[in-house]
């Protein structure tokens, strides 16, 4: 059970869309400020805690002096000024794991839309093209026996791997970012070599100094012929010019899956929309109506423990 708050509830802005659920939760116990369009943020100087997703400036924090705690109700904290609040004694927090199915599966839903080209088939079907099925004899491939690369093995990184080996039966091997017990069918390898050897490779990792550009021209340009990339981290993760220049080869074989981009959102004439082989999502694979309902709710629960435990 929840700690009974004290009389004088904190007061707590949340600046983005959270789920109902996680919100009256928040409501029960603190004095909140809704404002997902972010129209009242400059408004609330007395408040106390700040709940975003999108990325928060240094400015907008200044006008927050009371401020002791922000939460990123999602993955990663790199949208959110550390230094400002590490120097300002602000404590950032975000809720891990809670959309790691929701990642998870977008990962493989999108790898067998590449092998299997479902929509594709399924346009050809109302187009009358029953011939097409034809092409799944040399254009349609299955993920048993290939080979599940993970850079990340977090929360997410983790589910990655357990529904490919377990799932799949794909043999699994990882890049760590920072040293951690494994499940004993990972095996560790260093980026070099999962770039050279993984038939599916996901970036999943947060995005920091070690891993801004750690994949460049040539990890890109060593992944095996009909490769699949797949990058649910952040868009920054991949060197942007060398991106650019590997999705622009016409000889290119190995597929891009980008669920981000270092643009947001993803201007409609940029040059990977036109690029073949490359299959783009809005930033929806930690979006789904379950994931939304858990981070809401991991939202409220690592706040109240924050001011009351």
């Amino acid at each position: 059970m929840d700690p009974i708050p004290s009389p004088e509830k904190p007061k707590i802005v949340v600046a983005d869309p959270v789920h109902a659920e996680g919100l009256a939760a928040l409501q029960t116990w603190a004095n909140v400020t809704y404002t997902p369009d972010r129209a009242l943020i400059a408004q609330t100087p007395d408040a106390q805690a700040l709940v975003v997703r999108a990325p928060v400036t240094e400015e907008v924090l200044r006008t927050m002096p009371l401020l002791k705690a922000i939460v990123r109700c999602g993955a990663g904290i790199d949208g959110i000024p550390k230094a400002y609040a590490d120097a300002h004694h602000i404590k950032v927090m975000n809720t891990p794991g809670a959309n790691a199915d929701s990642v998870a599966e977008q990962v493989f839903a999108s790898v067998l839309e590449v092998l299997r080209d479902i929509a594709g088939f399924a346009k050809g079907m109302r187009a009358g093209d029953w011939q097409r099925r034809n092409q799944a004899r040399t254009q349609s491939f299955e993920l048993k026996g290939r080979r599940l690369g993970v850079l990340g093995m977090g929360a997410i990184g983790h589910r990655v791997a357990e529904i490919g080996h377990h799932g799949f039966g794909m043999p699994v091997q990882a890049t760590l970012m920072t040293p951690r017990k494994l499940p004993d069918f990972v095996k560790v390898v260093d980026i070099d070599t999962l770039a050279k050897t993984s038939d599916v490779l996901v970036l999943c990792c947060s995005l920091n100094e070690a891993t801004r550009g750690l994949i460049g021209a040539a990890q890109l340009n060593s992944m095996p012929a009909g490769a699949i990339l797949v990058n649910v981290a952040r868009g920054a993760v991949i060197d942007e010019a060398a991106l650019l220049a590997f999705a622009s080869n016409p000889d290119r074989t190995v597929a891009l899956a980008l669920d981000v981009h270092h643009t947001s959102p993803l201007p409609q004439d940029h040059p990977l929309t036109h690029a073949p082989l490359c299959w783009l999502t809005p930033h929806i694979a930690g979006i789904t109506a379950d994931s939304e309902r858990q981070m809401g709710l991991m939202t409220h629960r690592v706040l109240n423990q924050f001011f009351f435990a």
